[in-house]
């Protein structure tokens, strides 16, 4: 079956689309101006042109991406490149149409409450973010095994003392990942039935449209899609159907084919960059947070780094 590929990337540092931001930035409630909408969220440092690269690379079998953007492309990827990639740029007003009232959005979980309505889209596909780099081969079963998904992220429990619990002696058998990079748990966690969920990992995800249209109807989204900004009230529409799957079809969850690396991780306290490639052996995901935060010698050194490795795959 046909697997299709779907991003969602914005420029943070395009003027035009600051003057929009800048336009609303005052309907963030005061609790909630934080890091869930900081600047840093929107500022890029090329890791889409890597991971698009490294993609095509890692799993040729992958049909389209779509690249789900406000009114912008990136200046590298021309009609030649977009050929190349085979990427397709869908605009946000061609996913809210009828909800066209809720634009400009600057929220993620907004737009991914809409990117179901794509045309064309395949039945089963993957959701990646911009900073996400897929550095070793990966096959349709990393995803979808028949009908059921492979799911990454680790176990929780809505019960604070039996989740801490289940942390302290996954600790002790040696099977705690700490490296961070989970998505930060939704009121969409403790929506559904049970007492466990699954904290996403910060990697690719897989999912089946059919599931996000039963959710993702109208009165889904009118709850979920008029917030500009990230606010506590909305639901994650990933953390949710995930969740979903795990008690309507079989899932395998894994927690240790991944790794996030933060800015402040990877350089030392003289800001010289401190990363070596083999942190890449034996996981199939690395997310890049934060890289705007880096100077630019060390950015740049880590791009030539990266540059190597994906000439050696």
């Amino acid at each position: 079956m046909d697997i299709d590929v779907v991003y969602t990337w914005v420029d943070g540092t395009d003027l035009t689309w600051l003057e929009r931001r800048e336009c609303y930035i005052s309907e963030i409630p005061d609790m909630q101006s934080g890091e869930e909408n900081s600047d840093s969220r929107y500022i890029q440092s090329n890791e889409l042109m890597y991971s698009l690269y490294f993609l095509r690379k890692n799993a040729p079998w992958v049909r389209n991406i779509y690249l789900v953007t406000d009114q912008q492309t990136p200046d590298w990827l021309t009609e030649d490149k977009l050929s190349l990639l085979g990427v397709e740029i869908v605009d946000h007003k061609d996913l809210f149409l009828e909800y066209c009232s809720a634009l400009p959005t600057f929220n993620s979980m907004t737009i991914e409450t809409m990117l179901c309505r794509i045309p064309g889209l395949s039945e089963k596909f993957i959701y990646f973010n911009d900073d996400m780099l897929l550095v070793n081969k990966v096959d349709v079963s990393d995803f979808f095994i028949g009908s059921a998904l492979v799911v990454r992220g680790r176990r929780r429990f809505t019960i604070k003392i039996l989740d801490k619990a289940y942390k302290n002696w996954l600790k002790l058998l040696g099977r705690s990942n700490e490296s961070g990079g989970y998505v930060g748990r939704m009121p969409s966690s403790t929506a559904l039935p049970g007492f466990s969920y699954i904290e996403l990992a910060h990697a690719g995800h897989g999912a089946y449209l059919q599931d996000f249209k039963q959710f993702i109807d109208h009165a889904f989204i009118s709850k979920n899609i008029f917030y500009r900004f990230r606010d506590k009230k909305q639901i994650s529409p990933f953390s949710y159907v995930l969740n979903w799957a795990k008690q309507n079809r079989k899932i395998y969850r894994i927690d240790n084919d991944w790794k996030c690396f933060y800015a402040n991780d990877i350089v030392d306290r003289a800001g010289r960059l401190h990363f070596d490639l083999k942190e890449f052996e034996g996981v199939k995901f690395a997310c890049f947070n934060d890289l705007s935060k880096l100077d630019k010698h060390a950015l740049k050194e880590l791009q030539s780094l990266l540059s190597i490795y994906l000439d050696r795959c």
